[in-house]
């Protein structure tokens, strides 16, 4: 989460880059190891399958701070894999903080009991969970959920702005989801939620069955989520997020569409991502977005350090998707009142 500041910070800088026609990296997203120690299903990286991946060095990575920061970025968030299975982790969470980047971290929970003293320093942290235990456990391993509640509450014990991120699949039930909402509730932490990814996976035999949602029931969960964003439950994705992913009329399978294909019917905001967001994974890869995972022109920071990748970087034409945080960070870069409002209200939510 961001503090005020850095959101007005953040939307002087891009109105006057938008003025000039200016790309800048605002907010990216790295993927700082290649490993993980849990195994889901529907990981878009795979990194638990991941073999013979170089790792970014400390040096690489602090240059790479360096850069994003030279280059006008505001919001950093450190994810994997596990970046928490890195050694330097609090290496690089220091040197993200010392450039004054607003430094967020994913990670499964699992770690934070040995890297106190690292999450401590970060701006906030966001934290997978995906519903009751059973659903969780299935989804991210057995036992794993008992784990997560105690990472949860290190960081609610230690004031860390904390939020939930649950990933909808066909198995999220009704109970799954008010389960998650009673919860956030009661540790006074903020909750979104995602749909799986579809992606080109490294494995052959990679099991698509999260991607086959039903459709009547996906869309019931969204009217139900939509239902507690209006009575003020810590949801963080406005509710516009909710309701324009709710206008998608293509199958769900399609999870991006191109401008030549993008129906009139599909009242989308325009996308930015590629032009003030990107992803960079630990094999060096850049995306706009994780919709282009294993499934894109090779623009490598590795081989071009990250400025000439960047200025390479394109969304191939693609328009629109149903992804809500991807909508919601759209509905930002396209200045959207109601939605600034969203993120102004929920500062109640910040611990600090």
């Amino acid at each position: 989460m961001a503090t005020l500041y850095n959101l007005s910070k953040a939307f002087v800088k891009l109105a006057l880059k938008k003025t000039l026609n200016k790309r800048f990296p605002l907010n990216v997203f790295i993927a700082v190891t290649n490993k993980c120690n849990l195994k889901c299903d529907y990981c878009y990286g795979e990194y638990y399958n991941r073999k013979n991946f170089r790792e970014f060095t400390t040096d690489e990575l602090i240059d790479i701070l360096k850069t994003i920061k030279k280059m006008g970025c505001i919001f950093l968030q450190l994810q994997g894999g596990e970046p928490l299975l890195r050694k330097d982790i609090k290496i690089l969470v220091e040197t993200a903080k010392s450039l004054n980047l607003n430094t967020d971290l994913l990670t499964n929970a699992i770690l934070i009991p040995k890297h106190i003293d690292t999450i401590k320093m970060l701006d906030s942290i966001c934290i997978s969970l995906d519903g009751s235990k059973f659903i969780n456990d299935k989804n991210r391993g057995t036992d794993t959920f008992e784990k997560i509640v105690e990472g949860i509450d290190i960081c609610k014990s230690e004031k860390i702005p904390t939020r939930i991120n649950a990933v909808i699949t066909n198995d999220t039930t009704i109970d799954d989801i008010n389960f998650l909402m009673e919860f956030v509730k009661s540790k006074n932490i903020l909750l979104n939620f995602c749909p799986s990814f579809k992606f080109k996976p490294l494995t052959e035999n990679k099991n698509y069955d999260y991607f086959n949602y039903d459709t009547e029931k996906y869309f019931k969960l969204l009217d139900i989520i939509i239902d507690y964003k209006k009575k003020d439950y810590p949801i963080q994705f406005s509710i516009n997020a909710y309701k324009i992913a709710k206008e998608w009329s293509l199958p769900l399978e399609k999870i991006r569409v191109s401008k030549n294909k993008l129906s009139e019917n599909l009242n989308f905001p325009k996308c930015y991502h590629g032009d003030y967001v990107c992803f960079i994974d630990s094999d060096g890869r850049l995306y706009p977005c994780c919709n282009f995972w294993n499934d894109y022109v090779d623009i490598n920071v590795h081989e071009l350090g990250f400025e000439k990748a960047f200025q390479k970087l394109t969304r191939l034409n693609c328009q629109a998707c149903y992804i809500y945080s991807y909508i919601d960070r759209n509905l930002l870069l396209n200045f959207n009142f109601s939605t600034l409002l969203n993120y102004i209200k929920i500062k109640k939510f910040d611990l600090k």
